[in-house]
């Protein structure tokens, strides 16, 4: 274990400066994994304890709590902070503690949480802005090629999950987070899945053997919309719905510019209604695209099959 009582403040920050460039090179050895074992020597595996930090600027606020800017040995990280007595926070940390151990480029990485005053706080990778921020910024202007490439990232993030035995139940574009080149975000880098507090672990069968509903309507596949048991192609569904908003800029299933409700949107999915793609699509992304949609969820591809789909898009 290096000892890091004499570096200086420069001295930590090029140390996860370093870190940081390794999680993105190098998808079998993140972020986390790196921090853990040289600076915080965690024993393990296991999420580390860290101590309290200094909360800064708010990022953003939703039903779970509250996003804060803050610095971690110098160096630029994201707070979580979970309201008192939120369940959420636990499942969250089990998640990541299960994934800490072999970190995948495309999930966020997590160095560390603490409890203050009655409330619980995730230490995490600084992102710039979600997936929904570039896409109300492009409006479904972005090339195509960077569609594909986000895609392809959102795809591989989701099967490492998948063989983890996470099934996510909220893939959405606020909960995808990116990093831009340009304030326009045209140009997108590195994407990373996160908010994990509504997924499933230890879900180690293929059988519809999940009843709850769990997650944001206008993602929801249609057999939990029903209230029917479902599986892990209920992300899937969501990454579908995820990727028209990728390349349109907007929702599907509206009516007038308003959202259908749940009733009537699983009337117009089951009727067999899909949206129309852009017409440079290629029909291969169309086609597999169309696949995530099927009301049937044991025809849609596995996110392996999409992964090898978008990089073989990706390479022409």
């Amino acid at each position: 274990m290096e000892d890091l009582s004499p570096c200086t403040s420069r001295d930590r920050k090029e140390l996860f400066v370093r870190a940081n460039s390794i999680g993105e090179t190098d998808g079998r050895y993140g972020l986390a994994q790196y921090l853990v074992e040289k600076l915080l020597s965690s024993g393990g595996g296991a999420l580390p304890t860290i101590q309290a930090l200094e909360l800064k600027t708010l990022i953003g606020a939703g039903a779970f709590g509250s996003v804060y800017r803050a610095e971690w040995l110098g160096a630029p990280v994201a707070v979580k902070e979970f309201k008192s007595g939120d369940a959420s926070f636990d499942k969250e940390v089990n998640i990541l503690k299960e994934l800490i151990s072999e970190p995948h480029p495309s999930v966020l990485q997590m160095i560390g949480y603490y409890q203050k005053d009655e409330k619980a706080y995730l230490v995490m990778e600084l992102m710039e802005r979600d997936l929904a921020n570039v896409i109300r910024k492009t409006r479904g202007s972005l090339q195509l090629l960077t569609s594909i490439d986000i895609m392809l990232q959102i795809a591989s993030g989701m099967s490492y999950l998948h063989q983890k035995n996470v099934v996510h139940r909220d893939l959405k574009p606020s909960n995808i987070l990116v990093k831009t080149q340009n304030h326009a975000c045209t140009t997108c880098s590195n994407v990373r899945l996160t908010d994990f507090g509504v997924s499933k672990s230890n879900f180690i069968s293929f059988a519809p053997d999940l009843s709850y509903q769990r997650g944001t309507i206008q993602y929801m596949a249609p057999e939990m919309l029903r209230g029917q048991k479902y599986s892990r192609e209920v992300d899937v569904y969501s990454f579908g719905i995820t990727c028209f908003q990728i390349l349109t800029g907007t929702l599907p299933f509206q009516d007038d510019g308003k959202q259908l409700v749940a009733d009537k949107l699983v009337e117009t999915i089951e009727d067999g209604n899909r949206p129309d793609l852009p017409t440079g699509c290629p029909l291969e992304l169309v086609a597999l695209l169309n696949r995530c949609w099927n009301r049937n969820p044991k025809d849609r591809p596995t996110f392996e099959h999409i992964s090898r789909m978008l990089w073989s898009l990706k390479e022409r």
